[in-house]
């Protein structure tokens, strides 16, 4: 039984066959490399804004929901009825009549 020889492995003969590879293929080669990874950097960049979108967007519905709630209490506390209600009952306001009426004069 005989063992074959291994050929010898040194950086010249690696070197070798690279040094016949034409320079425009390395120059494909790393635009390939930059776009894969300016495509990964992208679609972090897209997921990120999405979820940030989407906390915005669940944000407003909440603040549309109670600038409604604020508007319906505005509404109900500027009714007149209650406005003369509490005006009569908490601070003694009556309706001024002709005898009640007093003219002042500088």
């Amino acid at each position: 039984m005989s063992i074959a020889k291994r050929p010898s492995l040194s950086v010249k003969s690696i070197m070798m066959p690279l040094a016949k590879i034409p320079v425009y293929f390395y120059l494909i080669l790393l635009c390939v490399i930059v776009s894969a990874f300016a495509q990964v950097y992208v679609s972090h960049k897209i997921r990120t804004l999405n979820a940030e979108l989407q906390k915005q967007r669940e944000l407003q519905q909440k603040l549309d929901v109670e600038w409604l709630n604020l508007r319906l209490e505005q509404s109900a506390l500027g009714e007149h009825s209650r406005i003369e209600s509490i005006a009569t009952s908490e601070l003694g306001m009556q309706h001024v009549t002709s005898q009640n009426e007093r003219i002042l004069a500088q």
